[in-house]
């Protein structure tokens, strides 16, 4: 890592370049320059563009090799270390779409309304854009690229929720929120008699529907468009809600925990997949929570805080299940 990443006064440096460093991962992951880096090293006229500037792709580079994305050796050639292979846009958890959606401008934008937002109840980027992220995403098209990239984080937590938890029991499971359903596509290829819904706004189901993810699961799986914060269209044994509720405050939660709660059977299910720091000053969770509160208007919530909030819609926590990753599963009952 950088060198003077010890030195108190170098690490509040970093926090403040923070921007710098994102929009230098973003470009490089732009321009291909980490899917250009095979396995063995390579010398820098290997991949760069005829109109590039090589004395500044040259800055660039050694600047990815301070960061630890990037090797060099004395000949002056450049491969990739296990960070930087997380930018490849052919490997399993890959990080490159969500580097690209991260740098984007009208994030950028949404940053600004922070201050502003301490003096309101919308969040930053609401502030900023004069709408919702969801609606925002919705309205520009881009609704596609965010869950791209969000599949990506997700299919790394599939496998610790499917090691820890057992699905056996169940016949039908609705995932509400699903994204591109990467987490559903893998409990249904898991359980053969588990029957599945996707359930999430129309441009997401749709994606899902058509990815090579269900491609072999259509006939288990049912994939309903809709407004969670209207209704839960069907009744189901077990209702999944992965890093949904810490996009919204306590009201807007509430409502989602209410309609489910109208719907779940006696014997039901719901799971609460999410960050659940064992105190605030949990690093993953106060750099998630200021993510919550830039730009979506939620919070990450701990142990008390989720029992509150469910206690308070007619639900009962039964217990919390921790995996090797940085996400717990919440189980939780209908009183």
């Amino acid at each position: 890592m950088l060198e003077y990443s010890k030195n108190p006064e170098w690490q509040l440096r970093l926090m403040i370049l923070g921007g710098s460093i994102s929009e230098y991962i973003k470009v490089i992951s732009e321009l291909g320059i980490v899917d250009s880096l095979s396995e063995k090293p390579q010398k820098i006229n290997c991949f760069i563009d005829d109109d590039m500037k090589s004395e500044k792709l040259i800055r660039l580079m050694n600047i990815g090799v301070a960061l630890n994305l990037f090797e060099t050796n004395s000949s002056e050639e450049y491969s990739l270390t296990e960070m930087g292979q997380l930018l490849k846009s052919n490997v399993p958890h890959s990080l490159r779409n969500y580097a690209i959606l991260k740098g984007q401008k009208w994030g950028r934008i949404g940053l600004s309304g922070l201050k502003d937002s301490l003096y309101h109840k919308e969040s930053a980027f609401e502030l900023a854009h004069g709408m919702g992220i969801f609606d925002y995403m919705e309205r520009e098209n881009l609704s596609h690229q965010y869950h791209e990239s969000l599949r990506e984080i997700s299919s790394y937590h599939d496998s610790f929720i499917i090691q820890n938890y057992d699905f056996s029991y169940y016949l039908k499971v609705m995932d509400i929120g699903g994204g591109m359903g990467s987490l559903l596509a893998e409990i249904l290829k898991s359980n053969i008699n588990l029957r599945g819904i996707h359930y999430d706004q129309k441009s997401a189901s749709k994606k899902a529907e058509s990815s090579k993810l269900f491609s072999e699961l259509l006939d288990r799986c049912d994939f309903i468009s809709g407004d969670f914060f209207k209704d839960i269209p069907e009744v189901c044994d077990l209702y999944i809600l992965k890093t949904i509720l810490h996009d919204w405050d306590d009201a807007n939660a509430s409502i989602i925990l209410n309609n489910i709660r109208r719907v779940i059977p006696k014997n039901g299910k719901l799971l609460i997949i999410e960050i659940l720091p064992k105190n605030k000053n949990h690093t993953e969770y106060s750099i998630m929570d200021l993510e919550m509160l830039i730009f979506y208007g939620g919070k990450e919530r701990t142990n008390m805080e989720y029992d509150k909030l469910l206690t308070s819609t007619g639900f009962k926590l039964q217990r919390v299940i921790s995996t090797n990753a940085d996400i717990s599963i919440l189980e939780v009952c209908p009183v």
